[in-house]
């Protein structure tokens, strides 16, 4: 009689194929014996990662990054998820499998390694995308929150905002672009300002008038009035719309004519730098102080293009000026 040797089944542990999906989606599938099932996840994986990838070239529009950056990241924990659920149901389902070759540890850990290096990779590669030549050590980001009045009216404390990353990594800074930057003396600091004034010009702000290379900047009052800062407390504020280049307009907050900060000496802003402020020009640290001062380009990163999110719903997807 012809004998045939058989092969011992071995339990699957479905708390274990979960983990393992855990660490690296399909891989629980993979340990239940459905590899073809772990391959299609992790195709899909790599789909992902590409969409992330793609996201943050930095020629891509804000839009466009967001929909990437998000399509790619829900992607992602979704698959995530499905793969934990479907590994744990297949290895309660079918909790003692014959083991085919390729379910062994060294095979699960090999597996593991070369898809974390991955994920690592592709991590690293949007960086490289992302990154400004000259700014060491940058952040970059797509989505900001807005933390104090210094630039109210245009940001408000509070507001989520879309940015298009590194957009002065590809273009030159311009009077009047708001611009998110990182701090000279801490570049893990970042600030929001609008910039006014380019390498070469001279700046000088008289009676809370900016005066551009010896002549005041255009600007016309808008209104004079008591309004509630974000603690509610009571300031009075003139409002000015201030046109720094043709087209380009914008409203300022200015507290009083007479303080030190809106009545300063001229200076002249130094080669590759510019000279940024905020639009509530008495609640703003900028280039007027030595904490800040002008800006070098390099550090110079990303512009806000619109509110996402903000207490007042009037001003969600409005565009930012």
């Amino acid at each position: 009689m012809d004998t045939q040797e058989l092969t011992p089944l071995k339990k699957r542990n479905r708390w274990l194929a979960a983990f393992l999906s855990l660490l690296l989606p399909g891989l629980g599938e993979l340990y239940d014996g459905a590899a073809q099932r772990a391959v299609i996840v992790w195709a899909i994986m790599l789909a992902a990662l590409a969409t992330l990838v793609a996201s943050f070239r930095i020629e891509m529009p804000a839009l466009l990054i967001l929909l990437g950056f998000m399509s790619g990241a829900l992607a992602l924990v979704i698959l995530r998820l499905v793969s934990i659920i479907q590994a744990f149901l297949m290895a309660r389902r079918n909790d003692r499998v014959a083991p085919k070759r390729y379910q062994r540890v060294w095979v699960y850990m090999m597996i593991l390694l070369v898809g974390l290096a991955t994920q690592n990779g592709a991590v690293g590669l949007a960086r490289a995308y992302n990154a400004c030549p000259n700014a060491s050590g940058s952040r970059s980001s797509v989505v900001y929150s807005i933390p104090s009045e210094s630039m109210a009216p245009a940001l408000k404390p509070g507001e989520w905002i879309l940015a298009e990353p590194q957009y002065f990594c590809r273009h030159e800074p311009q009077r009047g672009d708001i611009a998110v930057f990182l701090a000279p003396r801490d570049r893990t600091v970042q600030f929001v300002k609008r910039i006014v004034g380019l390498p070469g010009d001279r700046i000088q702000i008289v009676a809370g008038q900016i005066h551009l290379n010896g002549a005041p900047v255009a600007r016309e009052w808008l209104e004079s009035a008591i309004h509630d800062d974000s603690a509610e407390m009571p300031r009075s504020v003139t409002l000015f719309t201030e046109s720094l280049t043709d087209g380009i307009h914008y409203t300022v907050a200015i507290q009083s004519s007479e303080a030190k900060l809106e009545n300063t000496p001229e200076i002249v802003v130094p080669d590759g730098q510019y000279f940024v402020l905020g639009d509530d020009r008495d609640r703003s640290l900028d280039s007027r102080m030595p904490e800040l001062g002008p800006i070098p380009r390099e550090l110079i990163l990303d512009r806000p293009v619109l509110v996402l999110w903000s207490t007042n719903w009037n001003r969600i997807g409005s565009w930012v000026q």
